[in-house]
């Protein structure tokens, strides 16, 4: 089946972001993983070998390149990237550690929306600082990525690319 809509997909766009190995797996019992890169390179496989996505198409953060800011940034740079037309299909792909953690506000950063709940969920990313209270040479911790500021993102690519994104998390709830 997938050969017959094999030309409709050489238009899909793809960040896949793996990460097994943590910068501070001694604290507060995080740990290494031993598939969530193996999980992103069969989904890069799929769509490249599967789906014929080209590589071009396909950014790849795995392990140590999956940081805070790099997540971050890739996503926000499928809204900027001009070789993704208007309603072009967009899929994000997170394999790694997940967490929930407590809200210490009332409402989201920059507005009065109050939170729905006490409680939000994060991605984790490979350069997460949970132990200390500050990452040298920058002056403040690495946090995981809030539920709400992935929304956030993907709602600004939606403005500027059409909403036709899809997500993907394989979170692995670790602490």
């Amino acid at each position: 089946m997938i050969n017959r809509f094999r030309r409709s997909f050489h238009n899909l766009f793809a960040l896949v972001i793996g990460i097994d190995t943590y910068k501070n797996t001694d604290n507060h019992n995080l740990s290494n993983l031993k598939g969530a890169v193996a999980d992103a390179d069969a989904m890069v496989d799929f769509l490249r070998r599967g789906l014929q996505v080209p590589d071009r198409n396909v950014r790849v953060l795995r392990n140590e390149r999956a940081t805070r800011k790099e997540i971050i940034n890739a996503i926000a740079s499928l809204g900027s990237r001009e070789d993704i037309p208007k309603n072009s299909p967009i899929l994000i792909y997170y394999a790694g550690h997940g967490a929930t953690s407590k809200h210490t506000a009332y409402a989201l950063p920059n507005t009065s929306t109050p939170l729905r709940s006490p409680n939000f969920e994060v991605l984790v990313p490979s350069d997460i600082d949970v132990g200390s209270k500050q990452v040298p040479d920058s002056g403040a911790q690495v946090t995981g990525i809030a539920d709400y500021e992935i929304r956030h993102r993907l709602n600004q690519v939606a403005k500027q690319k059409g909403n036709n994104i899809v997500g993907s998390w394989q979170g692995i709830n670790s602490f």
